[in-house]
């Protein structure tokens, strides 16, 4: 009896072991999306500024705040799947 009750706690430890590796993997993956998005973005604008073309560096920043406004959306997405 003592044995079953063992076995059951470590499949359940093992479990919630297996489920923390995942959360942290995708919050990984998600921190590194982020990280390419904001290199391709001020690849963006260092090309544009080195073509001296404002109506693009305008642009660019509009996109940038999108870019923020998304990221915000999706870290919101990921709190709330933490919770449920």
């Amino acid at each position: 009896m003592l044995h079953l009750r063992l076995v059951h706690k470590v499949r359940q430890i093992l479990l919630v072991h297996k489920y923390l590796l995942v959360q942290h993997h995708q919050f990984l993956l998600l921190r590194l999306h982020r990280l390419v998005l904001r290199v391709h973005l001020v690849l963006q604008v260092h090309l544009v500024l080195q073509d001296h073309r404002i109506h693009q560096v305008h642009r660019l920043l509009q996109d940038l705040m999108v870019y923020r406004l998304h990221q915000l959306l999706v870290l919101r997405h990921h709190q709330l799947k933490l919770f449920l």
